[in-house]
């Protein structure tokens, strides 16, 4: 992603898990993933988004498999664009590869793309913080709500049942589920990570004692099955597939918003492929927007307890009273990570979100060590830059000032 990005992490595949299990599957069976052989038999997880649609097309155009795809559905909170997008493209596909086509299995259970509202006393801070994509081009958070409640484990064993009645009556050759998880996915989401597929393959073998059975997704570069948002765009784009119909915005309506995070990485995957996306947005209603925000500030601001007091006296206009010996340190509401250089700060009890510069960026960072007074901070930064002036007292004055008074520092 070029402009958007997870705040505590850029890639959360872990390789020396995925090496320790893929050690288990070679010695087991000799590999750890093959290709299905042409003509053979694949499940396949469709949700009804420019990334499982075309996959769906390329297992059946250029892989030549018997494809069975299965949709999940939760009958309460129906998104009708993800099961139009399936019904759209079934229609599509069954014309143009009959022989390989068959229809999707509809499966009642939980949906991930929608709006969870977990109890936020009994969440890690991390699972949302790990949530939070920062947004380089509107220099803006948004949260990509599909944390609470994972149903990964429980709609991988609902797929795993029918392909068993499959293997048992149709699809005799059938020993591979394929989910919808691409390239860009394992950098914002730990659940898209081939480890986390390769775990719950290997679950599922060892507690079947059966080693033949394959869970993946197009994240197996050493097998060449291996793509990203962009390519499948191009891909879909050359192979004449109109997208605009699959669906990926996170909320119900008869059009896509364009302005949740799964839209926005929708968009900017089209812009990456140079493939005009005609996919018609309407912006989310302003009330509804509100709603989400307010939400989100209200469940970071509950995340921490911050024990620490706030010692900010305030002086004149409205500048906070401290001195060249005064002790300044981080207040204990304050979450940050370093990205790219910059200090990314969140505060816990209001739930605001705030982004040095690189000298900020700096400060922040001799804070982080230890408790320092306003003269060795002003020595500290007079040394790193070789000269002692009044610019960068009155700056480290201003800094002090904004952030004690903001509640992200304290002072004694």
């Amino acid at each position: 992603m070029v402009n958007l990005h997870p705040v505590l992490y850029k890639d959360f595949e872990d390789k020396k898990a995925l090496e320790g299990i893929n050690k288990i599957f070679n010695e087991k069976r000799g590999y750890a993933f093959k290709m299905p052989k042409r003509g053979s038999s694949v499940v396949i997880q469709v949700s009804g988004g420019l990334d499982s649609i075309t996959i769906w097309n390329i297992l059946l155009a250029k892989y030549h498999l018997h494809v069975y795809p299965v949709h999940f559905l939760n009958r309460k909170k129906t998104f009708l664009g993800e099961e139009e997008s399936v019904r759209h493209y079934s229609r599509i596909f069954k014309n143009l590869y009959p022989d390989k086509f068959h229809e999707p299995k509809i499966i009642e259970a939980p949906s991930t793309n929608r709006v969870n509202v977990p109890n936020v006393n009994f969440i890690n801070p991390k699972i949302i913080l790990n949530n939070l994509l920062f947004n380089r081009k509107i220099n803006k958070y948004q949260v990509l709500l599909n944390y609470g409640d994972n149903p990964l484990y429980e709609r991988f064993f609902n797929v795993y049942n029918y392909a068993q009645q499959l293997r048992a009556t149709v699809a005799r050759d059938l020993d591979t589920i394929i989910t919808n998880f691409v390239a860009e996915d394992s950098t914002i989401s730990r659940n898209s990570t081939l480890a986390v597929l390769r775990s719950i393959n290997l679950s599922l073998c060892l507690m079947l004692g059966d080693f033949s059975w394959q869970f993946t997704a197009p994240l197996e570069k050493g097998s060449g099955f291996y793509y990203g948002k962009t390519q499948l765009i191009k891909y879909a784009h050359t192979k004449g597939v109109d997208l605009s119909h699959s669906w990926s915005c996170m909320f119900r309506g008869k059009r896509q918003c364009g302005e949740c995070a799964t839209c926005l990485i929708r968009r900017e995957a089209f812009s990456k492929a140079h493939v005009k996306d005609r996919t018609i947005y309407v912006p989310i209603r302003k009330r509804k927007s509100l709603g989400i925000r307010r939400y989100i500030r209200k469940t970071l601001a509950n995340l921490f307890e911050g024990s620490g007091k706030k010692t900010i006296g305030r002086i004149g206009a409205g500048n906070v009273s401290f001195n060249g010996g005064s002790v300044i340190v981080l207040s204990k509401d304050v979450a940050w990570e370093e990205i790219d250089g910059k200090v990314n700060l969140l505060h816990s009890k209001t739930g605001e979100i705030d982004i040095l510069n690189q000298s900020g960026s700096l400060i922040w960072e001799y804070l982080s060590q230890g408790k320092y007074s306003f003269n060795e901070l002003y020595s500290m930064l007079s040394k790193k830059y070789g000269t002692k002036n009044a610019p960068i007292k009155k700056d480290l004055e201003k800094f002090i000032n904004k952030y004690i008074k903001e509640g992200y520092l304290t002072v004694s």
